[in-house]
């Protein structure tokens, strides 16, 4: 079970959004890079064929 995001990283998203120049872009996308990194490991996408895609 996954859990929402703290409000305090939603807001951060809303500020920054895909604006490579704002000034916390950067701390956003290392954000991002740690976030996949963790769900990769603990939260694995189960490989399947297309038709179980759809199933999940």
């Amino acid at each position: 079970m996954t859990k929402p995001l703290p409000p305090y990283l939603n807001a951060l998203i809303d500020e920054v959004g895909t604006d490579k120049q704002h000034p916390l872009y950067e701390l956003l996308d290392a954000l991002g890079i740690i976030i996949h990194a963790y769900e990769e490991r603990h939260h694995p996408i189960p490989e399947c064929d297309e038709v179980e895609e759809f199933k999940l």
